[in-house]
């Protein structure tokens, strides 16, 4: 318990590039979410719902991925460095 009280006491060192993280985060989540709903969508309720066609593929499918995945990295290195 006096651990717990002695590391929420403590500042970030980082706090401005951990929240960065955290939105690249949260930006790959919602552009995950967007492609699954626009596909079951276009399956589902038979919308035709395109993703624009000067978009190559590999960006489309590939950039929430990443977004991901750099994001939750960067704020996992960041979350427990504080300022002495």
């Amino acid at each position: 318990m006096k651990e717990k009280i002695i590391r929420d006491g403590k500042k970030l060192a980082y706090p401005k590039w951990k929240a960065f993280f955290d939105g690249v985060f949260l930006l790959g989540i919602f552009l995950l979410v967007a492609k699954l709903l626009i596909i079951a969508l276009n399956r589902l309720v038979g919308l035709d719902i395109i993703i624009p066609e000067g978009l190559p593929k590999i960006m489309s499918n590939i950039l929430p991925l990443a977004l991901l995945i750099i994001g939750r990295i960067g704020s996992d290195q960041l979350k427990n460095k504080y300022i002495d």
